[in-house]
């Protein structure tokens, strides 16, 4: 398994946002130094953006666990905030970090540690594995070949298996989580083994669960 890219890399804080800030300290004016400590390209300037519920901060740099200058976007809402990296969820979970220590430190807001509640991931990786998806359930070759035998409406074509996904029952989850996937990326040729994979943990756990999934692979022949 080799990882190609990382499509998003996605820690979410929950908590009310508001318990930052028990007293109505004027926010507005930590907006400019904010903008500035982060260099975000696109922030909240009208009126409308201000007085919403959901305020975005995209194309921001923020320097990484790994020394180098990062992309990150921030989304916050009244219950938690949103931040989007490329390179992992650690430094996602970093950026997030810093900025809320900032808002105590600088701007005496509360410290983030006494109100965060729950910390979720959203994690989607492009990678490459030269394992066939058939060698996991090899009872499912049967349905497969009897797929082949079938007009598709571009003739009868080879089948393979493209994706799998393993979940969580509502009844015994909070709020909506997502599933783990692992597929073929689509309308690309099986030939060059790329596939995409959405996992709901830290990069770094996604990428562990991918090696293992491999190795299963490879004990399935």
């Amino acid at each position: 398994m080799k990882l190609q890219s990382v499509v998003i890399a996605r820690s979410i804080w929950l908590f009310s946002t508001s318990d930052l800030n028990p007293r109505g300290k004027a926010l507005l004016p930590i907006l400019a130094p904010f903008v500035q400590k982060y260099n975000f390209i696109n922030f909240p300037k009208t009126v409308e953006q201000l007085t919403g519920n959901e305020f975005k901060f995209e194309s921001g740099q923020f320097t990484g666990q790994a020394g180098e200058k990062i992309a990150v976007d921030l989304a916050a809402y009244n219950d938690g905030l949103v931040a989007d990296t490329r390179s992992s969820t650690e430094d996602s979970d970093l950026f997030l970090h810093d900025f809320m220590t900032w808002l105590h430190e600088e701007h005496g807001l509360l410290k983030y540690e006494t109100v965060v509640r729950k910390k979720v991931y959203v994690s989607e990786l492009y990678v490459t594995c030269e394992q066939l998806l058939n060698n996991l359930n090899p009872g499912l070759m049967e349905l497969r070949d009897e797929m082949s035998h079938h007009d598709s409406g571009y003739g009868r074509l080879p089948v393979e298996i493209t994706g799998i996904s393993l979940g969580y029952d509502p009844e015994n989850t909070m709020s909506k989580t997502i599933n783990f996937r692992f597929e073929r990326v689509v309308n690309v040729p099986f030939a060059q083994d790329r596939y995409y994979s959405l996992a709901p943990f830290p990069t770094e756990t996604h990428l562990a669960l991918l090696e293992k999934l491999e190795e299963i692979f490879s004990r399935s022949k």
